[in-house]
């Protein structure tokens, strides 16, 4: 948000390598001057770190780090935030892989699956 101006910043980690555009571009879909945050809901869990975020929040996120206060939730709590649910179908390009080991276990459980769905 320093580096860039922009009046809305998508966040993606780099942990969820199956989100596709189509994700981003709904969320995209459903911002509006109402609100200062677009989360993602699947499977009935928030997802805070793969949303839209608008530049009005700049500043208190900021307020928030510098207070070593890194609670995505209490962040949230603090903003007007649209849900938007995503079928369960969307699940599997939400997960998340940490490590080597995440990587190879979902391989192994998809079998093929992964490029089925990609």
């Amino acid at each position: 948000m320093n580096q860039k101006t922009s009046n809305w910043y998508v966040v993606l980690p780099i942990d969820t390598p199956f989100i596709h555009l189509a994700h981003v571009a709904k969320l995209i879909e459903e911002s509006d001057g109402q609100y200062q945050a677009i989360i993602p809901i699947v499977n009935g869990v928030n997802q805070p770190l793969i949303a839209l975020y608008h530049h009005s929040v700049k500043n208190l996120i900021m307020m928030q780090l510098q207070r070593k206060q890194r609670s995505m939730k209490a962040l949230l709590e603090k903003l007007h935030v649209k849900y938007v649910h995503f079928p369960e179908a969307d699940s599997f390009h939400f997960i998340n892989i940490n490590d080597h080991k995440e990587w190879k276990k979902i391989q192994q459980a998809s079998r093929g699956v992964i490029n089925d769905r990609l």
